[in-house]
């Protein structure tokens, strides 16, 4: 989650001159580090040679001699230190560090994938690189780099502006590694070029982290890191041709505190510095040494400032250190803190370790399933060379009966790798795995044990809850005859191959051609024919089919239609011999006039691109430039391609079955322009083979709009706190402890639904039961002001938090489902019933994951909710292979599968369910950054903007495309919603002058604001009262094809209401404001040429229009102007 910058108080930071001042060295909080730590470090003489080596004398540049700890921003106790130098042509970085005593480096991630980021090195012993080219602000770029020992890399690039990853760029970086004596010794050499630094004199963002395992820690130079990807929080460093070098000693030794630095003179005059070094005990006032030195050419001094311990136990110690030159000039600051006698081992035992301490036995039970799957790793042990086989043993808890036993014997490096493992339907109870490793002779005693429960009689166990077979408004039943296939606003024209030939939607064609399959051999392209049929047909689901061929393949096209429009396609491949077939492609030809805009998304947001489709002619965009996280090589879950409603999505939980590419030249999915088109291109087999076996490929095609805006009431007149008419006016409870759940819980404290019955009755105005409030508080303490809260206010109706990707473990359903339910196989268990506490971003939505959302929702409704919100709904990857539909890839590794099916199967389920108890559909997905349109279609409001927040102009936070292609319900048919977004304010003025640019930004795009700012809620209150929201009012936008309003002389955008009687012009400005004439069509609009129009917010400001123009000297820089155009005669 985005939590805003952490800044650091500086008081005159000239970033891009030649002074880095510090603020005042006395600080208010002397018990925690705070200081930003600045670096001015000079140009190196001499490059070193990176060879994984750091020889005496080679690294003359800034020293950093000991990370800080993300455990309370505490010095790493595991000794780590790195060197930072430039010689204008690259960056030079050298990391040494120690390795766990006796397991030595930890690196599974060994294969170089190349052009692939390889996210296993996460979790590796790893260093970890993150360089800002702009952290002054404005355009610019920031990357990340991590590297295991291997020299195995994970490396993106991030836009400062738009802050979208960009996974498919590369490091220009040379780099060696060397493990010897308890010591990994990392050198790197960066190109400037590659990370565009031109002037290495203007100051970067550096932050150097050191990712140590046994226990993880994801160490780094700067304290105070809460949002890691924000340059505000990394160290600030510039290149210098003079300055000193300055190298970091230590902070205390035997004899006691010892904070100490060596500065040296690199250049031919001599150089004047003043050393301040400060210490004290927690608690404790702060006291410094200060020493002014003039050090001549070439000279090295030390500065040490002693001090005895404040005690001989083990206490928190703080120590600062700041080198300035004689005009202020900052060269070196930081601040650290740290344990003097810390008594807990640095390291977590391994390696000659003892069973019970160095064995790592992984288990999963699947209840569902009745089946577990298991893994053991021994390699840490002290004598792993006798073990000839891992055994398991499943015993009841109480009782020693063997109900279940196999074993298996290691491969290589000390490891058994992945089992499943079936089970006999066991009892309900609690029953224990046992880990034996048997030597020559079975194992006496079990090195490991694992406690687990099989429960049956849940009330949510299989339910049917919203999997009702109708039709529920405002879809209507889907007919299909002559080869087409009716759904709600489109029509679609079935192929001879089973995809579509034409759909028209909302009246216009979206395709510039049938949808083609496309097989090469021999340098020969054949094009798929055949005969297609619809199958069946009934209200919710059409089936199609289609038996086609090419020379080296028969095929089978087989789709279902479901009433929303959305189809699965299950696309048979079978080889007529087993010569290779060079390519294979599923080609979707688009009208470039209806495919302005596209929104792809993988597993995670905030950097998913939104916006324009490229221009120009040709490949203009591939899905090597598209963001993943778990995802494997060039496959992307879903693409949207269209416009502001009209559109096309292509979306796939894998690419199982796919024939791919192992150098990833080719990518799944590419978009091209030619002759009045775009080429949607899903590469299915990217690399010539063999298909030697049938092949079953499943993806998904959805045309928009999915369906109508919301009606009774009209969406226009529908928000949640934001100045709509009350009945239309819902309220979020924006976390669960808010309706009495623990955190990240789907079902209130106890089951205890009668504070939701409470909660309910006081927003709809009742008298609630305050007897039993006041004992339900005294019950729960905790959670008393958020209860107090949610019983407080009337609204449309409430609409309870959860959290699609998050539970809490204190539930007795999880201990029983928590290996089901986890994303992550063999990941974060739970030892025993009760334990733990809230999780998030690791819930699969497996089929029993989903009943029990669902039961849980419907007790949420029935007991007086409006709808559900889900926090977290966005494309997630699940690697369990039992859980979810994860394939091992013929070219290597495991693709996991990406949920965008699930995730619609429980908004589609949801939609039913209120339908069926008599609601709207008022649910509202928070889904900042990932439109989904085949799950949104059955929600009531998306939300976005949880992004970017801060002080910012909204202009600058999100173009005008992103917010037309992601932000905007018309593909969907939701209600446009956005959080807040405004933090970090410190005067009144500032509130003032950014809720303006939101809702300069918001009114032309008609996205409504979660409790609204009251200017907002006056202008929504202007609009409606004009007729906003009814059929005598008529809409216009900016994005028309035949806008009735052209602007000049600034970049701005408009919306329009026109009534009978008067109309309602509303213009912003995108870009740098100035002089503006802006023409309506008067004829169209029903307007007298020299029409007068009022400042709606200064009412005796009334411009007269010259031939339907009026004119505006020195427009506002991303302000706005609201007008009222009277259409009466004589006005």
């Amino acid at each position: 989650m985005m939590r805003g910058e952490i800044r650091v108080p500086v008081a005159a930071v000239v970033m891009a001159g030649i002074l880095l001042k510090p603020a005042a060295f006395a600080e208010t909080d002397m018990n925690r580090p705070t200081v930003r730590p600045v670096a001015v470090i000079p140009f190196m003489k001499q490059a070193p040679v990176i060879d994984g080596v750091v020889s005496d004398g080679e690294w003359k540049t800034f020293h950093v001699c000991r990370f800080t700890s993300q455990q309370g921003d505490l010095l790493q106790r595991r000794e780590g230190e790195f060197w930072i130098g430039c010689d204008r042509r690259r960056l030079y970085v050298a990391v040494r560090s120690a390795v766990h005593p006796t397991a030595g480096v930890l690196v599974k991630c060994r294969e170089k994938t190349g052009s692939r980021d390889e996210t296993g090195v996460i979790y590796d012993d790893s260093l970890e690189l993150w360089l800002h080219n702009a952290p002054e602000g404005g355009p610019g770029d920031y990357y990340q780099i991590m590297v295991n020992s291997a020299g195995v890399i994970f490396d993106q690039s991030f836009d400062a502006i738009e802050k979208i990853g960009r996974t498919f760029w590369r490091a220009g970086m040379e780099q060696a590694h060397k493990v010897e004596n308890g010591v990994w010794t990392a050198e790197f050499a960066i190109d400037l070029a590659s990370v565009n630094v031109s002037d290495p004199t203007r100051p970067l963002a550096i932050r150097v982290c050191r990712n140590y395992k046994f226990p993880w820690d994801q160490s780094r130079w700067a304290p105070l890191v809460r949002e890691f990807a924000a340059p505000a929080t990394m160290p600030l460093v510039r290149f210098a041709d003079e300055a000193p070098i300055v190298s970091e000693v230590g902070f205390q030794d035997e004899k006691g505190i010892c904070v100490a630095i060596d500065v040296a003179n690199p250049t031919s005059a001599s150089l004047p510095v003043a050393v301040k070094l400060g210490y004290n005990a927690e608690s404790q006032p702060r006291y410094y040494e200060e020493t002014k030195a003039e050090l001549k050419p070439a000279e090295r001094r030390r500065f040490e400032y002693r001090k005895d311990f404040f005690s001989s136990e083990n206490y928190p110690a703080l120590a600062e250190v700041l080198v300035c030159g004689a005009d202020g000039t900052v060269y070196c600051h930081r601040d650290v803190k740290w344990q003097t006698r810390p008594q807990e081992p640095a390291w977590q035992p391994m390696g000659d370790a003892p069973p019970e301490e160095a064995v790592r036995f992984g288990f999963e039970f699947h209840p569902s399933l009745s089946a577990i799957r298991w893994k053991v790793d021994f390699e840490g042990m002290k004598g792993r060379e006798d073990v000839k086989a891992a055994r398991l043993r499943i015993r009841p808890e109480k009782g020693n009966n063997v109900l279940f036993e196999c074993a298996a014997s290691p491969a290589g490096s000390f490891v058994v790798a992945e089992r499943t493992e079936t089970l006999k339907k066991l009892a309900d109870g609690f029953y224990v795995a046992e880990l034996y490793l048997d030597s020559s002779a079975p194992a006496e005693k079990p090195v490991k044990s694992v406690l687990f429960q099989q429960k049956s009689d849940f009330p949510w166990l299989n339910n049917k809850i919203g999997e009702d077979d109708i039709v529920i408004p405002p879809f209507t039943p889907v007919q299909a005859s002559a080869g087409v296939v009716k759904t709600v606003l489109r029509e679609h024209e079935l192929g001879d191959n089973g995809l579509w030939k034409q759909i028209v939607s909302e009246g216009r064609p979206l395709l510039a051609g049938p949808m083609r399959i496309e097989v090469v051999r021999g340098g020969r392209t054949e094009i798929a024919s055949g005969k297609s049929r619809v199958i069946s047909c009934k209200p919710t689901l059409a089936v199609t089919r289609a038996e086609w061929k090419t020379g080296p393949l028969a095929g089978l096209t087989e789709m279902e239609v479901e009433c929303d429009g959305c189809a699965r396609v299950t696309l048979t491949l079978r080889p007529a011999d087993t010569n290779p077939v060079e390519a294979l492609r599923v080609m979707i030809p688009l009208l470039d006039k209806e495919a302005r805009l596209m929104h792809v998304c993988g597993d995670g947001i905030r950097f998913n691109y939104g916006g324009a489709v490229p221009t120009g002619d040709g490949l203009v965009w591939t899905s090597h430039r598209a963001s993943r996280s778990a995802l494997l090589g060039t496959f992307v879950p879903y693409i949207f391609v269209g416009g502001e409603s009209r559109g096309l999505c292509w979306f796939a939980g894998n690419d199982r079955d796919w024939a791919l590419d192992p150098e990833e030249k080719t990518a799944a999915v590419e978009l091209r322009r030619e002759a009045g088109r775009i080429d949607m291109v899903i590469n299915l087999v990217q690399m010539p083979a063999p298909l030697a076996r049938e092949r079953r490929i499943v993806f998904g095609l959805m045309a928009t709009p999915a369906r109508p805006m919301p009606e009774n009431p009209n969406w226009r007149t529908m928000g949640i706190v934001s100045g709509v008419p009350p009945e239309n006016d819902y309220k979020i409870m924006g976390m669960c402890t808010y309706w009495g759940a623990h955190l990240y819980g789907v079902a209130p404290r106890d089951g205890d639904y009668e504070i939701v019955r409470q909660i309910a009755a006081a927003g709809r105005g009742e008298k609630i039961n305050e007897d039993y409030v006041a004992k339900y508080l005294e019950k729960y303490p905790d959670i008393r002001n958020e209860v107090r809260w949610s019983l407080q206010g009337r609204a449309a109706g409430l609409i309870p938090y959860t959290n699609l990707r998050g539970d809490n473990t204190c539930t007795p359903e999880w201990f029983v489902f928590q290996d089901e339910w986890r994303n992550v196989p063999f990941a974060g268990r739970i030892a025993g019933p009760g334990q733990g506490g809230p999780i998030d971003f690791v819930v699969a939505l497996t089929p029993s994951r989903v009943d029990y959302l669902l039961y849980n929702y419907r007790e949420l409704i029935t007991n007086g909710m409006a709808g559900i919100y889900w926090d977290n709904i966005y494309i997630n990857a699940n690697a369990n292979p039992l859980t979810g539909a994860a394939c091992r890839r013929e070219i290597g590794g495991v693709q996991p599968e990406a949920d965008i099916w699930r995730i619609r199967e429980v908004t589609r389920r949801t939609a039913v369910m209120l339908h069926k108890l008599g609601k709207r559909n008022v649910s509202v997905a928070h889904m900042t950054n990932a439109q989904l349109i085949p799950a949104f279609a059955w929600i009531g409001f998306n939300l976005d903007w949880e992004w970017k927040y801060g002080t910012t102009d909204f202009q600058d936070r999100f173009t005008r495309e992103y917010i037309r292609a992601c932000s905007m319900g018309f593909q969907s048919g939701a209600v446009q919603m956005i959080l807040p977004g405004i933090t970090e304010v410190t005067s009144r003025e500032q509130q003032a002058w950014v809720e303006r640019t939101r809702i300069a930004v918001c009114v032309p795009h008609e996205i409504k604001v979660w409790q609204t700012d009251p200017l907002f809620g006056r202008i929504t209150k202007a609009m409606l009262d004009m007729g906003y929201g009814t059929a005598a009012c008529d809409v216009y936008h900016y994005w028309d094809d035949n806008p009735v309003v052209r602007i000049e002389g600034i970049d701005g955008v408009f919306l329009v209401l026109s009534s009978p009687e008067r109309l309602m012009l509303f213009v912003s400005d995108f870009g740098n404001g100035g002089d503006c004439r802006i023409r309506l069509d008067t004829e169209r609009l029903g307007l007298k040429s020299d029409f007068a129009a009022v400042n709606w917010e200064k009412a005796g400001e009334v411009l007269t229009a010259k031939q339907g123009a009026i004119e505006i000297a020195d427009f506002p820089r991303h302000d706005f102007r609201l007008y009222v155009i009277s259409k009466k005669a004589g006005d």
